[in-house]
Parts: structure tokens; sequence; C-alpha cells
């Protein structure tokens, strides 16, 4: 999702870089670079910092200021965690508005809604299916990944009419003209996105997905 700056009143903006000044802080902060680094690794994240890159920049224009977009976010963060995860994103924004598909002060309400509210949700996901579900493969790519990438996309489509509804001037009626009732449309294809990237890499790969442990998921199912 990409949201133009341009409309936000400034005082929405500006409490809203200084939510993600703290948030992005707390993940450079937190993020295991050390074992990164050990795990031989850091290629894998640049790597994946540059496939969303290149994944954002393939959106579709919407009204009102904004186009839609695969994320890809929910799979960034079980792969990596919820620091890497929104350092990724982080990076790989900056290379969007660097390139010229979105003005700067986008990037601030866009990191909101496109980077730190997936996340989150991916990482509640997670905490909640191991405290009250079974740990079985299954459970893991369809909560985990199916489900949850599905959920996310439409709690960033809400979030992103929400922003757009209380900081700027585009009306509720103009809104559910040309988005809202799109909404449900947008489930799918995320789910199926991070349902396929997670099966592939715990199938085959499921050293690199810091979220999954065949002891945990695999042994004596």
């Amino acid at each position: 999702m990409q949201l133009a700056g341009a409309p936000f009143d400034s005082t929405v903006w500006w409490g809203l870089l200084a939510v993600e000044a703290a948030t992005l802080g707390w993940a450079v902060r937190a993020a295991p670079w050390v074992a990164l680094y050990r795990s031989g690794l850091v290629n894998l994240f640049a790597g994946a910092s540059v496939a969303a890159w290149l994944i954002w920049s393939l959106t579709t224009p919407a009204d009102a200021g904004f186009a839609w977009h695969l994320s890809g976010m929910v799979s960034l963060t079980l792969i990596f965690g919820l620091p890497l995860a929104l350092v990724g994103g982080a990076l790989a924004l900056l290379a969007l508005h660097g390139a010229g598909w979105n003005d700067w002060p986008g990037w601030v309400p866009t990191y909101m809604v496109a980077v730190l509210l997936p996340a989150l949700f991916a990482q509640w996901v997670l905490i909640a299916a191991r405290a009250w579900l079974p740990r079985h493969f299954v459970v893991y790519v369809f909560v985990n990944a199916f489900l949850a990438g599905g959920v996310s996309a439409l709690l960033v489509a809400l979030g992103s009419v929400g922003l757009l509804w209380v900081g700027t001037d585009v009306g509720w009626a103009r809104l559910d003209a040309t988005y809202i009732r799109y909404l449900p449309l947008m489930f799918f294809p995320e789910a199926m996105f991070n349902g396929l990237i997670m099966v592939v890499l715990v199938a085959y790969k499921p050293q690199w997905v810091r979220s999954f442990s065949d002891a945990d998921y695999l042994a004596g199912k």
C-alpha cells in the first residue's frame, strides 16, 4: 500500500513520524545483527529487502492518493523476526521512494500501514498460535502464513482508509465508492502469496526461517 504524503494534515503526519521513529529505533537496537552475520544470512536479508522493493514497485493505482500492491510483510516477519522485518521494510520503502515511486512525505503514512501494522499483526498471530494451537506444520503454514497474510491485507487496507479519512480531506463517500467495497478482493492474493512463500521455505530451507523449528512443528507429528 502506497500513500501520498501531500494530503495529510501536518499534526497527523508528525504524530505518525514520532511513533515510527521510536519503533524503528527499537527495531535497530533489538535486531539480532550478530546472529544474522554468524548464520551467514546477511545476503538473504539484503535479498529479501530488495525483493520487497521490487514487489512493492508493482502497484495498482487507486483513487484518493493511494496505490495497492502485494506486501509480503507477514513472510518477512516469520523469516527474520519482528525487528529485522521492520528494518527491512523501512529499507525497501526508502529504495522505493528514492526511485521516485512516491513523494518523500508519503514514506511516513506508508510505513505505518504497509510495514508496521502487518508486521505487528504477524508477530501477534505467531505468539497467539503458539499459545493456543498445536505446533504442527499445517497450523504454521495455514494460520501464520496464509490466514495471517490475508487478514493483514485487510488490516492494511482498513488502516489506509482510516488514515485518509482522519488525516486528510478525503471524504468517506469517496473512499466508499472507490475503495472500501473492493476490500474483500485483497484477502486471497496476499494470503496465497505469503502461504506459498512459507511453504517453499519451511519445506526446503527451514534453517532460513527464524520462527520455524523442525523439532517443534515436524518431530513426532
